[in-house]
């Protein structure tokens, strides 16, 4: 049996997939099958349910397309193509999971600082986009502005019907997005400044 918080974070997931953000706390407990005040001796508001169950979808998502360890010297390419592989085998293993995670931040509430501490479960592949960024393989647009690009493209392929055997095309096409042409060179120091 899972522990009451965990239960109440599933029960808050398949609320908010099922009813939206609109979602009560009496449904929330309802669904977890506990009473209101249970609900409210772990979670005393609406924002701690909301932030916990991102928390914890997110900390699913990074355990699940993060290798642990992650790979020592690899290519930012390649890093970023096995999270990519791995992110969308998370996603379409648990779609209602994958939706409620889109459905929170698209709307707006979670708080700051849970956005943060969500972000900060992916600095390793963070990393390997200013590793990218150094190696002169970036176009110049802002590493963040990039990533949300590949990020863009990774849902976007999350909900196609694409076959499995296609992920790695999807990724190259996406990373060509976001990388210079091989005959372009880099610019120096100097014209970045």
């Amino acid at each position: 049996m899972k522990h009451t918080p965990a239960k109440i974070i599933d029960a808050a997931v398949a609320a908010i997939d099922e009813r939206g953000v609109g979602v009560s706390m009496a449904q929330i407990a309802a669904a977890a099958g506990v009473s209101n005040g249970t609900l409210f001796h772990y979670f005393p508001t609406k924002q701690s349910v909301i932030d916990s169950t991102y928390i914890a979808l997110k900390a699913e998502l990074s355990a699940a397309a993060i290798p642990n360890p992650p790979s020592s010297g690899a290519e930012p390419v390649d890093e970023l193509r096995e999270l990519w592989i791995r992110w969308i085998a998370w996603a379409r293993a648990n779609p209602e999971r994958h939706r409620v995670v889109q459905i929170l931040r698209n709307a707006n509430l979670v708080s700051p600082d849970t956005l943060t501490q969500g972000n900060d479960a992916f600095a390793g592949p963070l990393a390997a986009m200013h590793r990218a960024e150094s190696q002169g393989l970036l176009v110049d647009l802002p590493v963040v502005h990039l990533g949300q690009l590949l990020i863009a493209q990774l849902e976007f392929t999350i909900t196609s019907d694409l076959p499995e055997s296609d992920l790695t095309k999807a990724f190259d096409l996406a990373w060509r997005s976001v990388t210079r042409p091989t005959t372009d060179p880099a610019p120096s120091v100097q014209e970045k400044s």
